[in-house]
């Protein structure tokens, strides 16, 4: 198999601070959907309550990394020493941490080692294989229009810093392109009313406030006096 000049970087620290190439090969599944469905008496076919809630549900996914470390060498206490290395970076954290793939650094997976790595021994390197096992979605932060980071095909620009006054309100729309409710997070410095489709919130002071926004578009409008700044992670597939 053969390196990819890629990694990955997970737990506070880069794959290739290790010495770890990745291999062509590497798998990620896609989260199966979770159907509750019933069947009904004197009633063809089954019911599909899956989205009696609102959003679907989905199932956990996984993403594979087969690596390689060249070790350099026929010591074989050297060689499990960076073993051992590698071992306490990916099995030490007890719960889902942020991973970031570098084929998409704009997004990241909430995921854990739960598996544990399988290691092929040879002369002067290690192939092994990490699993990751993930949140169904990956996450993207919500930005403003940034040149350096704004991938055109996928993220929708949009602002996130707001100046009003009662002579010059705003109005006009959040988008969640992401497939599940988001929560949102409010900023307000003033005197504010921010209107979310048809629900009014209403700020009389300086505070952070954290709301629900649906997926899609959303009517936005802000009254008052003062500023507002927002931020939410949208999950996507």
């Amino acid at each position: 198999m053969q390196a990819c000049d890629y990694g990955f970087n997970f737990n506070g620290h880069h794959s290739s601070e290790f010495g770890l190439k990745v291999l062509m090969g590497k798998q990620e599944t896609l989260p199966e959907k979770r159907k509750v469905t019933v069947t009904v008496p004197y009633r063809s076919g089954i019911v599909d309550l899956s989205g009696a809630y609102g959003n679907a549900v989905f199932e956990e996914r996984t993403v594979t990394y087969p690596c390689r470390v060249y070790v350099g060498t026929t010591d074989l206490y050297a060689m499990h020493t960076e073993l051992a290395k590698i071992e306490e970076w990916l099995m030490s954290t007890n719960e889902k941490t942020k991973l970031y793939d570098d084929a998409m650094p704009d997004r990241y997976f909430m995921a854990e080692v739960q598996a544990a790595p399988a290691f092929t021994q040879n002369a002067v390197f290690v192939d092994l294989t990490v699993t990751f096992q993930c949140e169904p979605f990956k996450y993207k932060e919500q930005f403003d229009d940034l040149w350096d980071s704004f991938n055109f095909d996928l993220d929708v620009a949009q602002e996130t810093h707001y100046k009003v006054t009662a002579e010059a309100p705003f109005k006009g729309s959040l988008i969640n392109s992401g497939i599940i409710d988001s929560d949102l997070t409010l900023r307000v410095k003033g005197n504010l009313t921010i209107k979310i489709n048809n629900q009014n919130y209403i700020f009389d002071r300086d505070m952070v406030s954290v709301v629900t926004l649906p997926v899609g578009d959303n009517t936005f409008e802000i009254s008052g006096n003062g500023t507002l700044d927002i931020d939410w992670i949208e999950g996507i597939i």
